[in-house]
């Protein structure tokens, strides 16, 4: 029987701009610690511009979008083992155009991506068969991305159990016109991505809402917004056991342009990245924040995942 012990660790993205050689950003996978010790890079030279994180531990990968040429149809999704090797595409280039958060559902085993400029919610098994779009924000035919960034998807949750979907519209930048939606997990019979209507407008006029997280067992979102203060640079928690009363409670505040937010039901905690390299901690009611690491390039997406001593 084997000794080794398994770790809760934090994996996370840079999606390595600042460090470009001649030009091309040099993305990265790290971990550390919960505590945000023990800092390592697991893979490197990621240049076509990682989002998106999840972790599948019983498979063995570590799965991450990369939005590729921003205004091209060049995204895709891909995946390298737990130690950064053997890296593959799963949704070739070119399929989506701009993915951005990704989740591993646990008990589907279903991935799920939203996709920015092509104003999608995706989803696919674990090697990328079956992908299939759940939501589209403007009509058919979509042939060319999407210029009106109020249809823009990007954060994306997933409650199996309530059969429901959760996403963000982030909208221009700063602008005060993002979005909070639902939907049923399930396309109803005779429907269309495009034309669902159990789609449900929860929140409008955010700064720039971008990435979610679930407590399942208390249904509470978290959603990361890296618009302008007050309201933006903030992770906000929001009930949704009732979706007819819908209401932010900002837990963290002057975060400098927020993206990645996951939740540890077993510690009760909430992690966070922001573009400027911040990675930060607090307590799910947004008391003791604590920051990890201050600068480590321009964070991006974190998951939390178990690994081997």
């Amino acid at each position: 029987m084997s000794n080794k012990q398994t770790t809760r660790v934090l994996v996370f993205l840079d999606v390595g701009a600042s460090a470009h050689k001649n030009g091309i950003p040099q993305g990265r996978i790290l971990k550390c610690d919960l505590n945000g010790a023990n800092l390592k890079v697991i893979c490197e030279g990621l240049y076509a511009l990682p989002d998106g994180i999840a972790v599948d531990n019983d498979e063995g990968y570590i799965y991450f979008t990369q939005m590729g040429m921003p205004g091209t149809k060049t995204g895709s999704v891909s995946r390298v083992r737990l130690d950064g090797t053997g890296r593959e595409d799963i949704i070739e280039t070119g399929k989506t155009w701009t993915p951005k958060q990704l989740l591993l559902e646990p008990q589907s085993k279903k991935l799920y991506w939203a996709d920015r400029e092509g104003a999608r919610i995706w989803r696919a098994n674990r090697d990328g068969s079956d992908a299939e779009v759940l939501i589209q924000t403007v009509p058919s035919p979509l042939e060319v991305s999407v210029s009106d960034q109020t249809k823009w998807c990007v954060g994306v949750a997933v409650d199996y159990e309530r059969r429901k979907i959760f996403w963000t519209q982030k909208g221009p930048s700063k602008g005060f016109q993002g979005q909070l939606w639902t939907a049923n997990l399930d396309i109803s019979e005779g429907e269309t991505p495009e034309n669902r209507s159990d789609k449900k407008l929860l929140l409008s006029k955010l700064p720039e809402p971008i990435d979610l997280a679930i407590d399942t067992q208390r249904n509470i979102l978290f959603l990361s917004d890296r618009g302008d203060i007050p309201l933006g640079n903030t992770i906000s928690a929001i009930d949704v056991n009732d979706l007819e009363a819908i209401k932010l409670n900002f837990l963290v505040w002057k975060l400098h342009e927020a993206i990645g937010v996951t939740y540890d039901p077993e510690g009760q905690r909430i992690y966070m990245t922001d573009l400027l390299g911040g990675l930060y901690s607090a307590n799910a009611d947004g008391s003791d924040k604590k920051t990890l690491h201050p600068d480590l390039g321009e964070l991006t997406g974190l998951t939390i995942a178990q690994y081997w001593d």
